[in-house]
């Protein structure tokens, strides 16, 4: 199970959109944490000042101002 938080509060699912079988969030939302730390290579679309925790071999799309606390092989 994965987490996506705003604010301190979970970010409501009408906010973004999981593709199960690609493995891709996309969102428009800036300031998320995201913890899919038991997910790996996972696509992320998202807006500016996110903090990722995900698996390996991920590809972040993201605005600006994010950090990163990744597996390996992400891009």
């Amino acid at each position: 199970m994965f987490s996506i938080t705003q604010n301190g509060k979970e970010l409501d699912k009408s906010k973004y959109k999981w593709d199960e079988s690609t493995k891709t969030l996309s969102t428009n939302e800036n300031c998320l944490v995201l913890d899919f730390s038991d997910y790996s290579n996972c696509t992320f679309n998202t807006g500016s000042y996110c903090t990722f925790k995900t698996g390996d071999n991920c590809t972040f799309n993201t605005v600006s101002n994010c950090t990163f606390n990744t597996g390996e092989n992400c891009v």
